[in-house]
């Protein structure tokens, strides 16, 4: 997985192999970013005074899905067309840079909304400019993936126009307009398009989406860390470090094991269910967060909070079912249990949090040592349910897929990578002909939709 620095002499053909089929340590680096941002971000919510009322987790979501709609451009763009080159590089260094302004300039008021407004306008333009340069050179004759490519280049320079407009106007105006701008940019999507992927994209979104997640779970070990070095909870800590493990062993199954990469189509449904569990294991850590200090999220104690962020998180792995092996059925029992194990996470919280609230009352309002025990106590207990409920469904995703047969894609025979020219086989002989065959692209006279762009 080398980055080369230009892109020379390099043949369509050779691009695709060498680059498309892997990511780069190049979008490894541009995705760390995005994890800096919602370090940035998650103020928003955690550090809300008085507790998180609906404005402030409005603009936790707002930010955070801006930042999902550049990530999502990027992912695109590089899957569908990069090479990893210097082009590439300068245009997502910029990104980068633009982001790393931006999110400095958030706050609850909006005192440098003009900064904010004017990165995030110059991030559209810049990505706009990525999709035409890369277009272009890559030259695909297609009259769909044109119309794709131009579709995506005009929402984008229209969602910039719309946000530089909102600079000068009033308060309220401007933030509708940029509610807008934000609202638009799913109109360059279609999760029915007929620009499917390749072989090698397959290969490069399902790798691209994986290290998101994985990184959005370093995030969360992260926030981890920075709670913990001031308030010295270490069971708290362990309790939540054995459910963020938890929770990516059943990931880490769910794309190991029971995805199919040629099930993704144009890839745009499942980068939408990939956002979807970022933002959820983004919530999870807000809401640990939001326990050490027991302030209140929309009316909720921070273990309603905690929990339903769980299930939700839990009950997102259903929407991976279109892009399953055929072998990976929702079987009526597998499927009332995993929802009976979630659901036992919500009724343990409500069970918890009634018996708080009977212990609180009985209790006179001066005294507050005892009262912070009580709330620290049912934490606890909602952790301890849902790591029980957590590892509950990784022992049965466990039992599920021996019992279809199903193996990790290292495991599995006709997953395993074919020696290369560049990676000679163990044997010492070179590669095949007929394994070059197997990871050449289709010709240029082929349809669209069977070669992808």
């Amino acid at each position: 997985m080398r980055l080369p620095l230009s892109i020379g002499k390099l043949t369509r053909r050779e691009t695709f192999q060498e680059h498309l089929n892997k990511a780069t340590f190049l979008e490894l680096f541009y995705d760390l970013i995005f994890i800096y941002c919602l370090r940035q971000i998650l103020p928003l919510v955690t550090h809300a005074e008085g507790g998180v009322d609906l404005y402030s987790y409005y603009i936790f979501g707002f930010t955070f899905v801006q930042l999902l709609q550049v990530w999502f451009h990027s992912t695109v763009i590089m899957n569908r067309f990069g090479r990893g080159g210097t082009c590439d590089a300068v245009l997502l260094i910029t990104n980068m840079f633009l982001l790393a302004i931006m999110v400095n300039a958030i706050s609850i008021n909006w005192e440098h909304y003009v900064v904010y407004n004017t990165c995030w306008a110059l991030l559209f333009i810049n990505i706009a400019v990525h999709w035409v340069i890369r277009f272009r050179r890559f030259g695909c004759p297609d009259d769909h993936a044109k119309r794709y490519a131009k579709r995506i280049v005009t929402v984008l320079l229209v969602q910039a126009a719309m946000v530089l407009i909102a600079n000068p106007l009033p308060s309220l105006p401007g933030q509708i307009l940029c509610a807008c701008a934000l609202l638009l940019g799913f109109f360059a999507w279609d999760v029915r398009d007929r620009v499917l992927l390749n072989e090698n994209n397959q290969e490069h979104l399902a790798e691209r989406c994986a290290l998101f997640v994985v990184l959005t779970f370093g995030e969360t070990i992260i926030g981890l860390g920075s709670v913990t070095s001031s308030e010295h909870d270490g069971f708290k800590a362990a309790l939540f470090f054995l459910l963020v493990v938890g929770m990516f062993l059943i990931y880490l199954n769910q794309i190991d094991v029971a995805l199919d990469k040629a099930k993704l189509g144009n890839g745009t449904g499942y980068m939408f269910v990939v956002s979807l569990q970022a933002f959820l294991i983004t919530n999870v850590t807000a809401a640990l967060e939001l326990s050490y200090e027991h302030v209140e999220f929309l009316g909720m104690q921070p273990g309603s909070y905690f929990s339903l962020s769980v299930v939700l998180f839990l009950l997102s792995f259903l929407l991976y079912k279109p892009f399953n092996k055929n072998e990976h059925r929702f079987a009526g029992r597998w499927l009332a249990s995993r929802l009976g194990l979630s659901a036992v996470v919500l009724v343990g919280n409500g069970v918890v949090q009634t018996a708080l609230a009977r212990f609180l009352a009985e209790l006179p309002l001066d005294a507050l040592d005892v009262i912070h025990t009580g709330r620290t106590s049912a934490m606890y207990l909602t952790m301890f349910v849902a790591v029980v409920a957590v590892y509950g469904i990784v022992a049965l995703d466990h039992k599920h897929y021996l019992k279809r047969g199903l193996k990790p894609a290292e495991q599995g025979s006709g997953d395993q990578l074919a020696p290369t020219q560049d990676a000679p086989a163990r044997d010492g002989s070179a590669a095949d002909d007929s394994a070059q065959d197997k990871t050449a692209l289709p010709k240029a006279d082929e349809h669209p939709a069977e070669r992808g762009i």
